[in-house]
């Protein structure tokens, strides 16, 4: 923080230090619930974020009693657990585009057979962890995590529609929804007087047609056109 970081990303589970399922990703506990608080706290006392990275609905119960601000992935969470989420504020990342990237064998290349099995599976239940989140009022938030993958980030609207959300709110989850996440409200992600002129075009409705998203035609940045492809 002292460093200038405006979120910390903790990591409820790692996947490195030990496997503790053997048919879906999985990873051992990373911190105590009392080392999670310290994170959270002392984060928050400096107007600091905090992200969990999250596969498991138990990760994810301790990460919303230590009050993170977002749960990051969530492959196995469930109903209440997001319910849980919503009265207390914090948003759900689910990041679906990345998982289905890995099981096509479009990134991480040189996984395992079994390690592909995991994906194959962890992809239809985060599918279904999706849909049990679209039940309730929690605050969903695009996030590709496509790091290897530049430029694909836009996609994550497109299988989020695909799994179940509509259009609009998959265009809310990437613009204003990400803002107030990020404590931008009002500055970013919206089209108001004193907000910063960030702003696409698109070839066509993505109401009607989602995928339009993908392909800009026009990117301004703080009033200044960056792309035009018209």
């Amino acid at each position: 923080m002292r460093e200038g970081a405006d979120v910390i990303k903790v990591y409820m589970e790692s996947y490195e230090k030990k496997q503790a399922e053997s048919d879906v990703l999985s990873g051992a506990r990373t911190y105590t619930d009392e080392e999670l608080r310290a994170v959270v706290d002392e984060a928050h006392a400096s107007g600091v974020k905090v992200a969990a990275h999250t596969y498991t609905d138990e990760s994810a119960q301790r990460a919303v009693e230590a009050r993170v601000d977002s749960i990051e992935h969530g492959l196995y969470v469930g109903e209440a657990t997001f319910r849980r989420m919503a009265e207390r504020g914090i948003a759900y990342v689910p990041t679906l585009l990345v998982y289905e990237l890995w099981r096509d064998g479009r990134i991480f290349a040189g996984s395992s057979p079994v390690t592909l099995e995991k994906v194959r599976r962890t992809v239809d239940l985060h599918a279904r962890s999706f849909r049990a989140a679209l039940r309730t009022p929690v605050s969903i938030v695009m996030g590709s995590d496509t790091f290897e993958l530049p430029g694909t980030n836009s996609q994550e609207m497109v299988a989020m529609v695909r799994t179940g959300m509509s259009p609009m709110e998959a265009l809310r989850s990437a613009t204003s929804r990400s803002a107030e996440l990020l404590g931008l409200a009002g500055r970013v992600g919206a089209i108001r007087k004193g907000a910063s002129a960030d702003l696409v075009a698109l070839p066509g409705d993505p109401l009607q047609d989602i995928e339009v998203v993908t392909r800009p035609v026009l990117v301004m940045k703080a009033g200044q056109v960056a792309v035009d492809r018209r």
